[in-house]
């Protein structure tokens, strides 16, 4: 403090992942803070973090499934799954694209997965090599939509089910608040809705997110302005487009391991 000019009572504070301080934001929620919940954190890289109301045991997480066991400001641990989700939807729709999230599209992204399940098209995982819950898997195509808003739907559907996928690898149940970039995509988070009907799904405003749980730590009384929204699933029959999905999936899996 006397080489720099600070106070001698100066609190110096170390700074936090952008993902922990998205975990602690949430917290701010009455929805979220002392209850079983996760929070997805969507960015470049989504990060599930379960806040599990009981000890978990990390042994059973599958660490070659990209699952691993991260430790929050106060030294507790975490269960954490992740996979490239934002690298992943715009390597699908171009980086020179609209993209999904973007609000005025909402309700044609919304149309078009109509049109994507009674075409059958799907992507299946994984872009980003080695990453995510399935790690090994060549992604490609079946019926490969050439319709732009279509694509993105297709895209959002693709992210939702891997999503789907690491929830389950970490237990997750109850509560889900997807906070970030692609909170504000609706098929992405309406779809996810829709695959967890035992799950209540939140968004939050994009203020109530990683600057705002930064801050938290200085100041953890601190209330978020607002309130959560619960999201309203998809009406469309995801339980049987998801089972497509992970049959072809095994199917791929399967005569490339022959």
């Amino acid at each position: 403090a006397e080489a720099t000019g600070l106070p001698g009572k100066a609190k110096v504070l170390a700074g936090v992942h952008d993902s922990n301080a998205a975990l602690l934001a949430a917290r701010g929620f009455p929805e979220i803070a002392a209850n079983e919940a996760t929070v997805l954190s969507t960015g470049t890289w989504f990060i599930a973090m379960r806040l599990p109301s009981e000890p978990v045991d990390s042994t059973e997480l599958p660490q070659g499934r990209d699952c691993l066991v991260n430790v929050d400001p106060f030294g507790r641990p975490v269960p954490s799954a992740r996979f490239m989700g934002g690298r992943e939807i715009e390597t699908v729709i171009g980086l020179d694209t609209r993209s999904v999230d973007i609000k005025p599209d909402q309700p044609a992204l919304v149309a078009a997965v109509g049109q994507v399940l009674a075409s059958g098209a799907m992507l299946l995982p994984t872009l980003a090599s080695g990453c995510g819950p399935f790690p090994d898997g060549e992604a490609r195509w079946l019926n490969e939509p050439t319709d732009g808003h279509q694509r993105r739907a297709a895209a959002c559907l693709y992210a939702a089910l891997v999503a789907d996928a690491s929830l389950d690898l970490i237990g997750s149940r109850e509560r889900l608040l997807v906070e970030g970039r692609f909170a504000e995509a609706e098929v992405f988070v309406r779809a996810l809705a829709a695959l967890r009907p035992d799950t209540t799904v939140y968004t939050a405003n994009a203020h109530n997110d990683v600057s705002f749980g930064a801050l938290r730590l200085i100041a953890p009384e601190l209330r978020p302005e607002g309130t959560l929204r619960a999201v309203e699933p998809l009406d469309a029959h995801l339980d049987t487009y998801r089972c497509r999905w992970l049959g072809e999936i095994e199917r791929v899996g399967s005569r490339l391991r022959a």
